[in-house]
Formats: C-alpha cells, structure tokens, sequence
C-alpha cells in the first residue's frame, strides 16, 4: 500500500478513535496531544501533513472544536518520551494517541533493549491514566 494511502488509513483510524473518546469527555473540553517520535512529528513531511494536523482538520470537520497538539520529536528514545511526558502533555489534556513503534525503533538504533522501551511505555501510559487522560496507542 502506498504511504499515502497508509497515512490515510491510520488517520482515519486514530479519527475513529478520537471520535468514540470524544463522545465520553465531551467536545466541548476535548484537548488532544499526539505524543512520540518521528510518527507523530510528521519526519520528512510538512506540518500540515504530519497526522496530528490532519487528525485535528479531520474533528473539525466533522464539527468538534478541538486541538491537537503535536508532541513529537524526531528520534526521540522511549526514555526522552518518558522524561518529557509531564512537560508535553499540558493540563485538560483530555486524550493521548501515544506512538507505541518510532520511540522502539529509536531504541533499538541506539541499544537500549526492548524490556527497558516496554517498560517506558507502561511508565508513560500509567502516568497519563493516572491523570485521567485516556491513551490512544498507535503503531
């Protein structure tokens, strides 16, 4: 399939997603963050084009009045992920679609086991549930 097609297809998933959540916070206090790597930073593409811009275009479309905020960092580590969580995800945050694949890849160039990401990425999604904040996982 091509990358456009793929890109596509992942938003409108994530769309899907984000819309049945919505329906559980209300859109009037919807604030979503998609949080990662290069996945969500839109690596090699322009702002526009990165899937939290096209997620955001997409709600509002369909008459939501949310934001999306982007908190991708292209080679972000699980680690990096995890150290930036509390800082990226600001309060009402009311979503997160939380990039499960780029922050491993990034693991993996760099040595660090796959253990040590799983573990980063429970870490992040227990603070995020612990702040009430419903996790999206995406790969």
């Amino acid at each position: 399939m091509p990358i456009s097609q793929r890109s596509s297809l992942h938003n409108g998933i994530h769309a899907a997603l984000a819309l049945v959540l919505l329906g559980f916070c209300g859109p009037a206090h919807a604030q979503i963050v998609a949080f990662g790597a290069s996945n969500v930073s839109g690596w090699n593409v322009a702002a526009s084009e990165a899937f939290a811009a096209q997620l955001q275009a997409m709600l509002r479309a369909k008459g939501y009045t949310v934001k999306v905020t982007n908190a991708g960092i292209y080679g972000n580590t699980t680690t990096e992920m995890l150290n930036r969580v509390d800082s990226d995800i600001p309060e009402g945050t009311t979503i997160v679609i939380l990039d499960t694949r780029g922050g491993l890849y990034n693991d993996s160039r760099k040595g660090i086991s796959q253990e040590q990401g799983d573990a980063d990425l429970a870490a992040i999604a227990a603070k995020l549930k612990a702040r009430n904040i419903k996790v999206i996982p995406f790969s």
